[in-house]
């Protein structure tokens, strides 16, 4: 999917778009958090989190760079 377009579809506050961002991201995002704990509960913790935090400020993303 165009990343553009996902955007949009997040800004909408649509759910599905937001599944899709999990689904593109998860395994970066969750690895880049147990590098820094080194504990995997901990890891899934923050990268929910991370998710959760970026669907909420999405409405400032400005697009001057990738979504990732």
């Amino acid at each position: 999917m165009d990343e553009k377009r996902l955007v949009n579809r997040l800004k909408k506050r649509d759910e599905g778009a937001f599944t899709e961002l999990v689904m593109l991201h998860k395994t970066r995002v969750f690895n880049v958090c147990y590098r820094m704990l080194s504990n995997t509960a901990e890891a899934e913790d923050i990268a929910q989190d991370v998710f959760v935090r970026a669907f909420i400020a999405i409405r400032n993303f400005r697009g001057d760079s990738q979504l990732s």
